[in-house]
């Protein structure tokens, strides 16, 4: 964890602010995006677009380029599904706040970037199974087709 030590002697800890994205479609699916083998964690799994808020960004900003730069589509419609703050989140010595929405695809897709080696379009009922998922996606997921089946309101707030 990042530590701070202010001129009156209190410490604070730094957190990293992420966003994830669950893009979909007209048919009702989900679009995920598989890791490059060199990327340091998660090698080769499915993983929704989404990344770390930079310096002087928004967050529907970083949302918007994350979605870009992973699957070449630009999105529209954000709503906020999921507010993370578990302090366990990533398994590391950090605190990763994630904030996780959904939105519409919106025309069609660009190149993507070199983090990327596929994107696909997945039936929420035929997803990747959680061991073929990178990081905590596939419950966001779930959460997701819960939020559908009206089983939760939104946005969640931790769980």
């Amino acid at each position: 964890m990042i530590k701070c030590q202010f001129e009156d002697g209190w410490t604070g800890y730094l957190r990293h602010v992420t966003v994830d994205v669950i893009i979909t479609n007209n048919n009702n699916e989900i679009l995920l995006a598989k890791r490059a083998q060199d990327m340091i964690k998660e090698p080769n799994r499915w993983t929704l677009p989404g990344g770390f808020l930079g310096r002087d960004e928004a967050i529907t900003q970083a949302t918007i380029r994350e979605a870009k730069e992973e699957t070449g589509y630009d999105i529209k419609n954000l709503k906020l599904l999921r507010i993370n703050s578990n302090p366990n989140r990533c398994g590391d010595d950090r605190q990763n706040v994630g904030f996780i929405y959904f939105a519409n695809v919106n025309g069609e897709p660009e190149n993507f970037d070199h983090e990327t080696t596929e994107i696909k379009w997945f039936k929420l009922d035929q997803l990747p199974s959680k061991k073929e998922v990178a990081f905590d996606h596939y419950s966001n997921m779930e959460l997701y087709k819960k939020y559908l089946d009206k089983k939760v309101e939104i946005p969640i707030l931790d769980l």
